[in-house]
């Protein structure tokens, strides 16, 4: 047990006890930081409350011990490699970028929406529109997860209706074709996560598949 003064901070002095220490992933890092950026109350309904039930135990809900790996992709997604345990220092800079609260909280507001087709590469079988789920039963049958930040470009494109099914499932097969040519051709798959996260920081929205395969055919 910890007395704190009326003028601590309890998330600030959570981070600092615990950022070095385990079982705490780097979910529960971000979970804390989140909330502390926002006030909190000791009566219920306060913005804190509301943020957590409304936008991150869905997403933790949803998402469970995945939490962690798709904070990383999505964070990659801006086009900038981020190791496993670098994430909540990662997020913790670009949410510190973005305040006021309320930017934050159309960033976590992105996280839950794109949660629900993240889901969907762990769980193929989940997505409902049969020409996308092929494709990410095909892309998870070859195990390479480098390609989930591109994944949710493309996906997000989707959701904001800028690109079509159609398109979606095209880009799907862009990708697949191009991890097997590339185990084909011999070429070692150590470099696949920043040739993903380039297309991630070149990415046109709207481009769809006409730009994905003009940028997949400058490699193998």
């Amino acid at each position: 047990m910890i007395n704190l003064d009326v003028t601590d901070d309890p998330y600030l002095i959570f981070e600092s006890l615990n950022f070095k220490g385990e079982p705490l992933t780097q979910a529960d890092l971000v979970r804390n930081y989140v909330l502390m950026l926002f006030p909190h109350s000791n009566e219920p309904g306060g913005e804190q409350q509301r943020i957590y039930e409304q936008l991150w135990n869905p997403l933790e809900t949803a998402l469970g011990d995945e939490l962690t790996d798709y904070l990383r992709y999505f964070l990659e997604g801006d086009g900038e490699y981020i190791p496993a345990s670098g994430t909540y220092a990662a997020l913790k800079s670009k949410m510190t970028r973005q305040e006021p609260a309320a930017q934050v909280e159309r960033q976590l507001k992105d996280l839950l929406r794109l949660a629900k087709y993240y889901k969907t590469f762990l769980h193929p079988d989940q997505q409902p529109l049969d020409l996308v789920r092929f494709g990410l039963q095909n892309l998870a049958a070859l195990n390479v997860r480098t390609c989930y930040p591109l994944l949710l470009r493309i996906f997000d494109d989707f959701d904001q209706q800028r690109i079509d099914v159609e398109s979606v499932a095209a880009c799907l097969s862009a990708v697949e074709s191009f991890i097997v040519r590339r185990s084909v051709c011999g070429v070692p798959n150590n470099a696949l996560d920043q040739r993903f996260i380039q297309l991630c920081k070149e990415f046109t929205p709207g481009g769809g598949v006409t730009w994905l395969r003009t940028k997949l055919a400058d490699g193998v």
